[in-house]
Parts: C-alpha cells; structure tokens; sequence
C-alpha cells in the first residue's frame, strides 16, 4: 500500500496559517517629556547656580543632560538635590512657572528718580552745592538717589579741578595758558552742560549714569 502524501498546510488568503507574525514592538517603561518639562529643568538649574548651589562646571553639565532628557527618570534626578525636604517624589518634575524662582529687579521709585535728576541738573545753577545738598539729604533714603549725586558732586569738583589748574597754568606760564583756556572755554562749557543733562535724563529713567570724566573722592 502506498504511503499517504505528507499533510500540506492550509492556505488562506495566500499565505500559509503557520506564517511568523512580525513582534510587536516593545513598550516604553516611563513616557516621553515634553520641551515644556525641559525648560521648567533649565529655569530651575538657573536659579540654582545663582543661589550658589551649583558651580559654572556642574551647572553646564546638568543643562546639557537636561536639554538630551528623553524621559521622566533621565530628568528628575538633576533636581533631586536641589528641591526641599518636602519635595515631589523623584520622578515627578516641577510644575511651577518658571517667573516663580527669578530674582526681583529693584527700580526705583518715581520720587527717587526725580531727586536723582535734580542732583545732576543742579549743577547748572550751583556747581557742586545742590547735589550735595541733595546728598546730605535725600541720599539718606534712597541708595539710588546717593549714587547719582554722588557722582554728580564728583563730577561737579572734577570740573572746578580743572578751571583752577587752568588759571594757575596761566599764571606760570606768563598768559600763555590763559590763552588756550579762552579758547578751550566754551567748548567745555558745552561739554559740561551736556553731560549733567545727560545724566539728568537717564536718573528720570531710572538708569545708572556715570560720566565719562570724573575724579570719584566721594562714595
């Protein structure tokens, strides 16, 4: 008797019922972080290497990992140290805004800048005088108003330096001197009038002004 012929596999739709099955790609364990998540990472690394909690060294390193994180566990432990004893658990990334942890800006008052402004304009009128004044005064209650009169007082006896010098260089030698002082007069008139106009107008916006020339003996 002849053997039977080996059993074929059935067919269906084409292919064999004993194909392979292509395998399903494995799920990820934890989910992808967003560019969000990053950057509320990056703020907080910022505010911490300006408190001082981290060096120029560490604090670049951790921004480069923070900016390749793919996932929650490659990011949340650069804050682990960093966070209060309350904190979130590890894998958990901050939520807060990322203003929350920038330090304040201090501008000054609209009082201040007024009186830091009339302690360069003054000069026009009484030289040194008014913007002592108003360092003696005012500069006691405002650390603003101190630097800019300050500096207008300096710049204001910088510039009498200059007129007696010029005076006693005339002296010496004989007039000369006091002929290059006429004629050097009103262009340094010109120049000192604009820079305490200068000044006067960048304390009304709230700006440090230092004059270019200056000879600083008060603080």
């Amino acid at each position: 008797m002849a053997a039977p012929y080996p059993p074929q596999p059935s067919r269906v739709s084409g292919t064999t019922r004993h194909a392979r099955q292509p395998p399903t790609p494995p799920r990820p364990a934890f989910p992808r972080v967003t560019d969000a998540e990053r950057e509320r990472v990056v703020e907080r690394l910022k505010t911490a290497f300006v408190e001082g909690r981290l060096d120029q060294r560490e604090f670049s390193l951790r921004v480069q990992q923070a900016l390749v994180a793919r996932t929650q566990p490659e990011l949340a432990p650069l804050l682990t140290d960093l966070e209060e004893p309350s904190a979130a658990p590890v894998y958990r990334v901050p939520t807060y805004p990322s203003t929350a942890y920038r330090p304040a800006v201090y501008r000054p008052t609209a009082g201040e800048r007024g009186w830091a402004m009339l302690g360069h304009v003054l000069g026009l009128a009484t030289s040194f005088a008014g913007p002592l004044v108003i360092l003696l005064t005012k500069g006691r209650e405002s650390p603003f108003v101190r630097r800019q009169s300050a500096e207008a007082v300096n710049f204001q006896l910088t510039f009498l330096l200059v007129h007696v010098l010029a005076i006693i260089g005339a002296a010496v030698t004989l007039g000369l001197g006091g002929i290059l002082y006429a004629v050097a007069f009103a262009p340094l008139m010109l120049v000192w009038m604009i820079f305490m106009l200068a000044g006067g107008a960048a304390s009304l916006l709230g700006n440090e002004f230092r004059y270019p020339i200056n000879i600083r003996l008060v603080r």
